[in-house]
């Protein structure tokens, strides 16, 4: 199965048969999660694997330690939203998971866990079919100040079918025919705004993805003059531009994470 196919069909599974992964696919597991880069750069994050568990939720586990700032948390579903869709693609089904007793609080370095991913073999049908998945509507969280072009059109769907806790969709999206400006909504209960910007790692990778399996070269910039501007309930995150456009931008602070996808 391919990437993007795993993205779109993957759903979140509770209930795992306790069986081993070979041990070829361990190792590749594990370089590809040694190999994602995460969006901010100068945030520090650690990754831990489990070996195989005989008991509890799932028989494999990947916690991520941060800093616990905005940047460190989106990080942390920033990766782990590519290693799980790269799990689905392989057969291999996931859960996000906040609590866990497996991994300690902090690590050596005063990193904090921040969330983990539980994998395993399915005891059920591990994939969703195509529009079974609960969303808003792009009307609900988008708001389009041009008609979408055809390749922002494609990031925003793979966007909004990225997991969140208890589904909340926090996202918030403004749209130009080049661009994406991603906000995030302010003010939510609880249980749902500790995770909030988890939740937006998760719709990133979600987009660079979909930019690297669709050939869209894109760039991830913070506008300034955004970041400083009050927006009621929502809180300005980052931009997507298409790379040819993004030249002409001013004002802008680059964050390091860039797709371009060449032959």
């Amino acid at each position: 199965m391919r990437i993007l196919q795993g993205m779109m069909m993957r759903k979140s599974v509770r209930e795992y048969e306790f069986l081993q992964i070979e041990d070829e696919l361990v190792r590749r597991i594990e370089k590809y999660l040694d190999e994602i880069e995460p969006v901010y750069k100068k945030s520090k994050i650690r990754y831990v694997m489990t070996n195989y568990c005989t008991g509890g939720f799932a028989p494999y586990y990947v916690g991520i330690y941060t800093d616990q700032t905005k940047e460190g948390q989106i990080n942390a579903g920033f990766v782990l939203q590519q290693l799980s869709v790269y799990l689905s693609a392989m057969g291999i089904a996931s859960c996000f998971r906040e609590k866990n007793i497996i991994f300690q609080e902090e690590n050596k370095e005063g990193l904090y866990m921040t969330i983990c991913l539980a994998f395993g073999y399915p005891k059920k049908i591990m994939y969703r079919n195509m529009g079974e998945e609960k969303r808003l509507s792009m009307e609900k969280i988008c708001v389009f100040k041009e008609p979408a072009g055809e390749e922002i059109e494609k990031l925003l769907q793979c966007a909004v079918l990225a997991p969140s806790s208890y589904n909340a969709q926090p996202w918030r999206f403004v749209v130009y025919q080049d661009r994406i400006h991603i906000f995030i909504k302010n003010n939510m209960i609880r249980r749902i705004n500790r995770l909030r910007y988890v939740n937006i790692g998760a719709m990133l990778a979600n987009v660079m993805i979909c930019s690297d399996e669709a050939w869209i070269e894109i760039k991830v910039r913070i506008l300034r003059k955004l970041q400083n501007k009050s927006f009621g309930n929502n809180e300005y995150i980052l931009s997507v531009y298409l790379i040819d456009t993004d030249s002409k931008k001013q004002n802008e602070c680059p964050i390091g994470l860039q797709k371009e996808n060449r032959d």
